[in-house]
């Protein structure tokens, strides 16, 4: 399992191509080597030296041992040269093939609105360092200075390629990957290092992951991948195609995930003007949003603003990792909740059956949830009058509501 999620971390990063460039010969990005290597650095609390203390091993279960170090080097394109050619060569397609399915105009409106969440970035960072300072962090002089790398990088990606389509037709996907993506990864880690413990640094975990070639027959093998603290964990069979090795669940599953990749470009092309109009309502909720995030004076009305972005930041990864959940049909309107501590997976749970029984049809009740950061953030529909919602929260203390982003904030809250 954990070799398949490393592999898919590739398909991710190249579905959302997206967010990559190349770096132009004017641009103002002066970030020496060392300095890279500085930020590798402090997101694994380790030197993030490529170089390994021993040498891999020999077939599939080098190529697990290549690919962790990979990933916990924000080194990208190495997992990307690790796919077979033929793999190499649909990624490559899908990329030059999106600036074709997609309307221009909703291009432009994306662009737009990156551009402004850069600016939150930027213009609202006191309140962000205040959000991520917390006991056992890093000083806020680190987190800030941590912080300003990521809004470089993600400055550089929004006025690089991102604003020429036709330049995607001719991505070298693999560049990208070595300098764009690896670089905002990299600084996304260390960030992620500096706000959390060192003990709740999850790629300090990936050095104690145990990799061991149980068999090789011809093209296919067998490697047990033993995360820390686990035992008895089932060998991962692996296949080579074209020379390399990959799990045999990706090899299996990689036609289809290409197949329904080309659909859904396809769809994007061929999406009737409701649905074009639809998206575009969806960016303009994100604009009015990031609004509402440049007008916020402290750490509690940014947390309110950002809560719809969060949760649909957690819709589009859902259909990732798990089976999409059948949305409602209909323009059904929602609201999303944001509670001031971190709820309980228990805790979670029966909150979000009182919520279902509250909206306006329980039975196309529709809802997202997610707790981390010493937040809870839920979104939930179908509800219609957001007053009268609030108004039947009366396990919190004084809940604020703000209309125009349809978000309720709640404090002091007692789960039923």
């Amino acid at each position: 399992m954990l070799a398949n999620r490393l592999w898919l971390c590739l398909f991710i990063a190249s579905a959302v191509l997206a967010g990559c460039q190349r770096q132009p010969a004017s641009s103002p990005e002066t970030t020496t080597g060392a300095e890279d290597g500085a930020t590798r650095a402090r997101a694994t609390g380790h030197a993030m030296d490529p170089s390994r203390t021993r040498p891999l091993q020999p077939g599939a279960a080098g190529t697990v041992e290549m690919v962790i170090d990979a990933f916990r080097n924000a080194r990208l394109e190495l997992i990307y040269d690790a796919l077979p050619a033929s793999y190499q060569q649909d990624v490559t397609q899908l990329v030059h093939d999106l600036p074709d399915q997609v309307d221009p105009e909703l291009w432009d409106a994306a662009l737009q609105v990156l551009r402004k969440a850069v600016h939150v970035l930027e213009e609202k960072r006191d309140i962000f360092i205040a959000l991520l300072t917390r006991p056992g962090s890093a000083s806020p002089a680190e987190i800030t200075t941590a912080w300003g790398e990521v809004a470089i990088a993600c400055d550089l990606v929004v006025r690089g390629i991102l604003a020429d389509p036709e330049a995607w037709k001719t991505l070298d996907v693999r560049e990208a990957l070595r300098k764009d993506i690896s670089r905002v990864l990299r600084r996304v880690m260390a960030l992620s290092a500096l706000a959390n413990p060192v003990d709740k640094n999850p790629l300090l975990e990936l050095d104690l992951v145990e990799v061991d070639l149980v068999e090789t027959a011809g093209t296919t093998a067998r490697v047990r991948i033993t995360p820390r603290g686990a035992s008895g964990v089932e060998p991962t069979k692996f296949v080579q195609i074209d020379g390399k090795w990959i799990p045999q669940s990706l090899a299996e599953t990689w036609p289809e995930m290409m197949q329904t990749a080309r659909d859904t470009l396809r769809q994007w092309r061929s999406v009737s003007d409701a649905e074009r109009q639809s998206r575009r309502e969806k960016l303009q909720v994100i604009d009015r949003v990031l609004d509402q995030m440049l007008m916020a004076r402290n750490v509690d009305q940014m947390a309110a603003a950002a809560t719809p972005i969060v949760l649909q930041v957690t819709q589009w990864s859902a259909p990732i990792t798990t089976p999409p959940a059948k949305l409602p049909e209909g323009p059904l309107e929602g609201v999303s909740i944001l509670i001031q501590r971190e709820l309980t997976d228990e805790e979670l749970t029966r909150l979000l059956r009182v919520l279902e029984s509250m909206t306006d049809d329980p039975e196309q009740e529709y809802h997202l949830a997610t707790a981390n950061g010493g937040k809870t953030f839920i979104s939930i529909k179908p509800v219609a009058d957001l007053t009268a919602f609030a108004a039947k929260l009366t396990f919190a203390d004084e809940p604020t509501v703000d209309a125009t982003a349809r978000t309720i904030t709640l404090r002091n809250i007692r789960v039923p």
